[in-house]
C-alpha cells in the first residue's frame, strides 16, 4: 500500500481491505479451484510450500489496491 500510494492506509481503508482479506480466505476456501485459477495467471512457476487459499487472498487484496483511482491517476 505505501509503496504504491506513498502513505499509509487509513484506518477506514485498513478495516476494509482486512475485511476484504477474509472475505477473500472465505471465498477461495469454499472453492479452491478459484484460489488455483487466480494464482496460475502469470510466467511464474508456483511453489508448493504455499498455501493456494493464502496466496489467493492476498492477490484479491493486491488486485483491490492496484484498481484504486489512487493508484492508477497520480495528480
Amino acid at each position: 500500500f505505501k509503496r504504491l500510494l506513498a502513505r499509509g492506509p487509513s484506518m477506514v481503508e485498513g478495516s476494509v481491505l482486512l475485511r476484504g482479506l477474509e472475505e477473500s480466505r472465505q471465498r477461495f476456501a469454499s472453492n479452491p479451484a478459484a484460489a488455483r485459477d487466480i494464482v496460475a495467471v502469470g510466467d511464474s512457476v508456483l511453489a508448493e510450500q504455499f498455501d493456494l487459499v493464502e496466496l489467493a487472498s492476498w492477490t484479491a487484496v493486491g488486485i483491490a489496491v492496484l484498481n484504486l483511482d489512487e493508484t492508477l491517476t497520480r495528480e
